[in-house]
């Protein structure tokens, strides 16, 4: 490093965060080794991992015994795992597994953005509107 020259981190995780409890969805039933993964609006006031192309509600953040979640549906959100390599600026959607994709031109705007990519450790920062 040169002299003088700062180096700085910078943090998003928690900014603006919002959580929102759902129902966990009952056929594929997310357990806490879904934590950190993206879910979708499959039913009425229920989330799941959803199918491929999905539009992401959200990170889940619980899973409470009671059939019930908590999904955080705003805010910045780091280490979103991807299964397709995104770019800065991005929209995304669900592959159906949990991880998130670019969204393709031709199906719509998403309503998360990504914010920073991780090749390494494929993942991402994620804006969540």
């Amino acid at each position: 490093m040169a002299r003088g020259q700062i180096t700085r981190s910078v943090q998003f995780e928690e900014i603006l965060e919002h959580h929102t409890t759902y129902l966990n969805d009952p056929n594929s039933a997310l357990t806490t080794s879904d934590i950190g993964k993206a879910v979708v609006l499959i039913a009425n006031k229920t989330v799941g991992l959803g199918w491929d192309g999905a539009d992401v509600l959200g990170i889940l953040k619980v899973v409470e015994g009671d059939g019930v979640v908590v999904v955080q549906d705003a805010g910045y959100k780091e280490e979103v795992p991807y299964s397709a390599v995104p770019a800065v600026g991005d929209r995304i959607v669900s592959n159906g597994s949990g991880s998130v994709k670019p969204i393709a031109s031709s199906a719509g705007v998403g309503s998360h953005k990504v914010v920073s990519v991780d090749t390494t450790e494929e993942e991402v920062i994620l804006k969540m509107d």
